[in-house]
């Protein structure tokens, strides 16, 4: 239960187009140590809120004679996290202090038992939990933001002398008339910084989206060009091999609300896996497609295929196929496949149908332009 100065100090800004309301809500609250603000209509308590504070806690009556509450609600969390804000019901309901849960709200109260005088401890617990709550929040936007600085901190710090080493190596290589000997172990400390710099990336990619410190960059792109540019750079690596590659794509755009960068890592992942897994001489295809509100990436080969009892595991972090021991990896690309998809709402399988030259398949799906819905799940502070 709350103490009885869990109020003590506090601001509180009261936001209800009722007098009788507001000056019982300041009564109360004033006999409790705080210190009570009021608005009597949303657009005042919008601008009291954003720019009158901060405030401890808020307390927000859903039906205002100017707009409604959730709208109230909704602007002021385009701006301020922080603040918790508990509605108050009455004729809006218990269905609508429920939305008003998912839509960033702490708490609610009915009004009726307040006016009333009932519940004054169930009302002080409601305002004691939801500063709890919200600040709970705060911290744990506070860590998520130190984690990101971290990890973007070591990124730069491993990716650059591996990089560095590279670049001289290319350098170096660029000399006419080195010993073939010299070139050799050149060309070997080239390629050995570059795998050191694919691993770094794979494994710092994997630990900041499994930190969940990687927050997808959304914008409409054309699926369609993503797909085009990854298969533009590995159609080189499957010539080496003798392989084709070939894309098939719609006559229309396919757009999709979606961090490009992001989108292209999965199929660059997808594609590298099928020319690493692919024997001499076989064929590779990527094709985009719609299914109702979704964009769907196919990217296909007719190699060995996947065993059937391996499916279930294959995007398991450290993960890897019995045939790919003779394939350099780290084991984490499928599973950054599957963060990045789940990430954007999507959804990523893999298929192995079986029989001569029908290889492995990975079908990635995501939503189109349009077809987002807010999926938060209601927490009530009761």
């Amino acid at each position: 239960m709350a103490t009885t100065n869990s109020l003590q100090g506090r601001r509180v800004l009261t936001i209800d187009d009722s007098p009788m309301t507001r000056t019982l809500l300041t009564g109360l609250l004033s006999a409790h140590g705080a210190e009570v603000v009021c608005a009597s209509d949303g657009a005042e308590g919008l601008a009291t809120l954003l720019h009158g504070g901060p405030f401890d806690v808020a307390l927000l009556d859903l039906v205002l004679p100017d707009m409604h509450g959730l709208d109230v609600l909704r602007r002021v969390r385009e701006e301020d996290q922080d603040t918790p804000i508990v509605v108050l019901t009455g004729k809006a309901g218990i269905n609508t202090a429920t939305d008003a849960l998912g839509k960033g709200a702490d708490g609610y109260v009915d009004k009726a038992h307040l006016n009333q005088g009932n519940n004054v401890l169930a009302f002080m617990d409601v305002l004691a939990h939801a500063m709890d709550r919200r600040s709970g929040i705060s911290a744990q936007r506070e860590l998520e933001e130190v984690k990101r600085r971290f990890y973007s901190m070591i990124t730069h710090d491993l990716r650059g002398p591996a990089g560095v080493i590279k670049m001289l190596m290319e350098l170096l290589l660029s000399e006419e008339g080195l010993p073939p000997k010299h070139r050799s172990l050149l060309m070997s400390a080239r390629d050995t910084a570059e795998k050191m710099a694919i691993l770094v990336t794979e494994f710092l990619d994997f630990s900041m989206i499994d930190a969940g410190v990687m927050d997808p960059d959304r914008e409409d792109v054309d699926l369609r060009e993503i797909v085009r540019s990854s298969a533009d750079g590995h159609r080189l690596a499957a010539e080496v091999k003798g392989q084709t590659l070939t894309t098939d794509l719609p006559s229309t755009v396919v757009m999709a609300a979606v961090d490009g960068q992001l989108v292209t890592r999965v199929i660059d992942n997808l594609l590298s896996n099928a020319v690493k897994y692919t024997p001499r001489g076989g064929r590779l295809r990527v094709r985009v497609e719609v299914d109702g509100d979704h964009g769907v990436i196919t990217v296909a080969d007719n190699g060995k295929g996947i065993p059937c009892d391996e499916l279930e595991h294959l995007f398991d972090p450290y993960r890897r196929a019995k045939g790919a021991k003779t394939v350099e990896g780290t084991g984490l690309g499928l599973a950054i496949v599957r963060q990045i998809v789940d990430a954007h709402g999507g959804s990523v399988h893999a298929e192995s149908p079986g029989g001569e030259e029908h290889g492995a398949r990975f079908v990635v799906r995501l939503p189109l332009v349009g077809s987002l819905h807010d999926e938060a799940t209601p927490t009530r502070v009761s």
